[in-house]
């Protein structure tokens, strides 16, 4: 495939879901489920249109890998329509995962298990609790400091 032809077809996927991204976002806030379903199966429908063109295009490889991973790539759509809400993409938990390489592999790094697991905590709750985290960064990691007071007598 040519760059120009790469480029196309990326610019394809990114139209088609980043139109279901926006459209979860949009029925979600007026709790508009019936929408979401059928964008869902828009999304679906013009994956299978997509692959097609590329199987007829020669491109197996990339016809038969979103052929395959097409209901993968809107399951954050489908639940969205029952309530959860989780990321459409693995950016936060791969970020989450080489954070936690980085300090686990360092030559320096001797973790026990206990601090391990806080320091895994405190990662954790900096991606998925951002409130919390705060509290957590004000008390305990960077807690006020305190400045002395002169009196004189």
């Amino acid at each position: 495939m040519s760059k120009q032809e790469r480029n196309e077809v990326s610019r394809d996927m990114k139209r088609i879901l980043f139109t279901l991204v926006n459209s979860v976002k949009k029925h979600r806030e007026d709790n508009n489920i019936k929408a979401i379903e059928t964008r869902v199966e828009s999304t679906l429908n013009e994956l299978r249109k997509l692959s097609t063109s590329l199987w007829r295009g020669g491109y197996r490889k990339a016809s038969l890998f979103i052929t395959h991973n097409a209901k993968l790539m809107v399951t954050f759509a489908k639940l969205a329509t029952i309530g959860l809400d989780i990321p459409y993409t693995s950016n936060i938990i791969e970020r989450m995962m080489g954070e936690i390489a980085k300090r686990c592999k360092h030559k320096w790094a001797h973790w026990s298990t206990k601090g391990l697991e806080n320091m895994l905590w405190i990662l954790l709750t900096r991606y998925t609790d951002t409130q919390s985290y705060e509290t957590i960064w004000k008390q305990y990691i960077h807690p006020p400091t305190i400045t002395p007071t002169l009196t004189t007598h």
